[in-house]
């Protein structure tokens, strides 16, 4: 699982439209929380949205800041 997380992270990471620093994804038992911070509520959500299309395993909790 650790290979798939590293590839989704640097998915997110190159994506230009996503504006997110200290992106981070931890895995837990039975999922993954998502971590970092970006500049609004929407890149957020596509955040989110990108890392459900690219993995199956289920997100526990948003935990990506806005500021």
């Amino acid at each position: 699982m650790t290979d798939e997380l590293d590839k989704v992270q640097q998915a997110i990471r190159r994506n230009r439209v996503l504006q997110i620093g200290n992106f981070r994804i931890r895995p837990f038992d039975n999922g993954l929380v998502l971590e970092g911070h970006t500049t609004t509520y929407h890149c957020k959500q596509l955040i989110q949205h990108c890392v459900m299309n690219l993995t199956d395993v289920p997100i526990l909790a948003n935990n990506v800041t806005v500021e």
